[in-house]
């Protein structure tokens, strides 16, 4: 495209170094210059601080209109001292007065320079002059604030609506260089007609007097992820100025950032979401009214917040999981009785959801969509260090992954308002957010934080307070929004031991478990011979989708690890460390039958030994060569010598007994008239047993034939 009324630049070549030159010719020596060079692949805008000037013209190359104040270590307007150049974006350079430089910084797209005479060292007034330019049609808005970045002549735009039909990127290309050409601050504000009135604080915007309109429209930039610093800015100014709490402010900023879509976060919206806490503490300072201290949860931001729509999302958004379909992001909470395994089986689902589980050596994992980091708040950290390290002996764990990506901390126990600061904090820290690519996409993932135990970490009066609890969970809410928290906690003790999961509930106020997002049960149930079976129950506890299995089962193995004593010297500790594994309600059911089953057989083998032993022990294995008749006892005094014994009861001797004939250990006995007159009239005549000589091996047989560990007698020789 040609523009008649522009001098095209001759060609002479203008290197970035020589361009910054120009720009900051009046800067003094001690303030601090801002570049940012970044490829595609590794996108970044840490920038840097001073340095040269860069140069990869196969790069995205940007600068700050503005110099830092001397040891600036962070591009924000805090540490403004001055600005050197006003640009507009994305405008007609025809369309305004001769620029001092044109740069294209895709076909068809100009960035146009002013460069100033004077640096204007007045961070009000040039914001002023800049909010005016975003509000002019034709120039892009985004990013009009006093240190906003721009860019340099040489590199590229690497952003995707620039490639070509080539597959190639946009390069930037300076059209006009007229370095002479300079302005002063006065001749750019009557050029675009500022109004010149002195600033106060009274005449302000930013203070109360921002009209509702404008409150609604920061707050949807904000929610799409536009011109996000500004907005950001005049938001919780606002808001702090009518009176809102500081903490209430960030939450809200917090939510509306959340719903931005999932391909709008890049670094820009990570770092501008890791800035609110301190964007809403530099509003506090200087537009918080003078009155009493206002309490969190009232005021103007509760206000804001009840009249503001929810907004529907451009998209349907899927629910986040931290293990899909499992575990919901969100506040959950983990129940079970103590020594019920919770701290092992929660360093596991840590280890899963960090990405370090080994599939080939410890099994199978939980689907997870995005790995996270997680933070470990225990109340015995050197447990689950341990418990990571049994795993890691096993080989199930990678070693390098669980140690860069699983934060173990000691809790303490504070209130809820602390709690909340704590989670802006660790929510505002970018160190904790762990970038996942999935089909060219990306998505920054907030860490996975667990408080093992909830007695542990929060400070109540009384934790069957409903008011307190509910007041914590709040905090928590608030404070992490998209950070997902689990409480672990115990049941009631009046259920311990308790395996009905509709019957259970976590330990103190109800509104625990009311105010959280899902709730998981813990429950060990017996299955027989001194084992048990541990489970992590989903259906039948409280979420909110549906689930992808009834449970999670929890196989556990114990492993030594070598470890050293006071005097240094190595010892042997061993550590329990678990699996888990998801089963649907069929195959519960099937492998409860199962076990049902085991333990019916198991218990009637225990009755036919006890048969066997009383007929042993009322002679049957007299004569067991002749005749039956000659090793016949009655049935009902077996069954008396076995209950006198206490071996089993009467009703489970019977169905021994039943077994044992069916089995063909034992004949049942047709009594006649000489085995009559033999035996004599005794209670239960017709009803005689005698070992069966067919199922007897003969004297001196190398394997002699069992019933359980009951041994039967030798078949005495013909």
């Amino acid at each position: 495209m040609s523009h008649p009324k522009l001098n095209v630049y001759d060609g002479n070549a203008v290197t970035n170094a020589i361009f910054l030159q120009e720009v900051y010719r009046n800067a003094r020596p001690d303030e601090v210059r801002w570049t940012l060079s970044h490829r595609l692949a590794t996108p970044s805008w840490a920038g840097q601080f001073g340095g040269k000037p860069p140069e990869n013209a196969e790069a995205d190359n940007y600068f700050c209109v503005a110099t830092l104040a001397a040891g600036a270590d962070r591009r924000e307007a805090d540490h403004f001292a001055a600005a050197h150049v006003v640009v507009l974006d994305d405008v007609d350079p025809n369309q305004h007065a001769a620029p001092s430089y044109v740069i294209e910084t895709s076909p068809g797209n100009y960035q146009a320079g002013y460069l100033l005479t004077v640096p204007m060292r007045d961070a009000a007034r040039y914001a002023r002059l800049m909010k005016v330019l975003g509000k002019r049609a034709g120039n892009d808005n985004s990013g009009n604030n006093v240190v906003r970045v721009v860019r340099l002549p040489v590199g590229l735009n690497t952003k995707r609506e620039h490639i070509n039909a080539d597959g190639e990127h946009a390069r930037c290309r300076l059209v006009v260089w007229r370095p002479g050409e300079r302005y002063t601050f006065e001749d750019l504000e009557k050029m675009f007609k500022v109004d010149t009135a002195p600033l106060t604080a009274g005449d302000d915007e930013y203070a109360t007097g921002m009209p509702e309109a404008e409150f609604e429209r920061l707050c949807e930039n904000i929610r799409t992820g536009v011109d996000l610093h500004d907005s950001i800015n005049r938001v919780a100014a606002r808001m702090v100025a009518r009176g809102s709490h500081p903490a209430d402010v960030k939450a809200l900023l917090r939510e509306l950032m959340h719903a931005t879509s999932v391909e709008r976060r890049d670094d820009r919206w990570l770092q501008r979401y890791v800035d609110i806490a301190r964007s809403v503490d530099s509003a506090a300072e200087k537009f918080a009214p003078e009155v009493e201290e206002v309490k969190a949860g009232v005021g103007g931001s509760a206000v804001d917040r009840l009249v503001m729509d929810f907004g529907w999302p451009e998209r349907r958004r899927a629910q986040e999981f931290v293990f899909s379909h499992v575990l919901a992001a969100g506040i959950t909470i983990l129940a079970s009785y103590p020594a019920g395994g919770k701290t092992s089986t929660m360093t596991t689902l840590a280890v899963q959801a960090a990405g370090a589980w080994v599939v080939e050596t410890g099994g199978p994992a939980l689907e997870v969509k995005v790995h996270r980091h997680v933070v470990y708040y225990a109340e015995d950290p050197r447990q689950v260090v341990m418990l990571l390290e049994g795993m890691i002996e096993l080989g199930w764990v990678d070693a390098a992954v669980a140690r860069e990506r699983i934060h173990v901390r000691a809790t303490r126990r504070v209130a809820p308002a602390v709690l909340r600061q704590l989670g802006e904090v660790v929510a505002a820290d970018p160190a904790l957010r762990l970038t996942n690519h999935r089909e060219g996409r990306r998505y920054d993932a907030a860490p996975w934080v667990v408080f093992d135990t909830t007695n542990a970490t929060i400070e109540m009066e009384s934790e069957n307070a409903n008011s307190e609890m509910g007041a914590a969970v709040s905090a928590l809410r608030e404070g992490f929004l998209d950070v997902p928290v689990t409480l672990i906690t115990h049941v009631s003790k009046a259920l311990k031991n308790e395996t009905n999961v509709s019957a259970l509930t976590a330990r103190g106020a109800g509104a625990l478990e009311a105010d959280a997002q899902q709730v998981l049960f813990l429950t060990v149930e017996d299955i027989g011979d001194g084992e048990d079976a541990r489970f992590i129950n989903i259906e039948g506890a409280k979420h909110r989708f549906i689930a992808a299995a009834n449970a999670l089962t929890i196989d556990t193995e114990i492993v030594d690890l070598v470890c050293y004593d006071e005097f240094d010297l190595p010892c042997v500790e061993r550590v329990r460390v678990c699996r888990v594994t998801p089963v649907t309600r069929e195959e519960r059911v099937e492998a409860r039958e199962e076990r049902e089953e085991i333990q019916r057989e198991a218990e009637g083998l225990v009755a036919q030994e006890a048969v066997l032993r009383a007929m042993v022990a009322l002679g049957a294995t007299q004569g067991v060569a002749k005749t039956a008749e000659h090793c016949a006892v009655n049935a009902t005094q077996v069954a008396a010598v076995v209950a006198e014994a206490r071996e089993a009861k009467r009703d489970d001797c019977r169905d021994a007994i039943r077994a044992l004939v069916d089995r063909g250990v034992l004949l049942k006995l047709k009594v006649t008239p000489e085995m009559r007159e033999r035996l004599g009239q005794m209670q239960g005549l017709n009803n005689y047993l005698s070992f069966n000589p067919a199922a007897l091996a003969p004297a001196g047989s190398p394997e002699m034939p069992r019933v359980g560990r009951f041994v039967l007698p030798e078949r005495d020789p013909e």
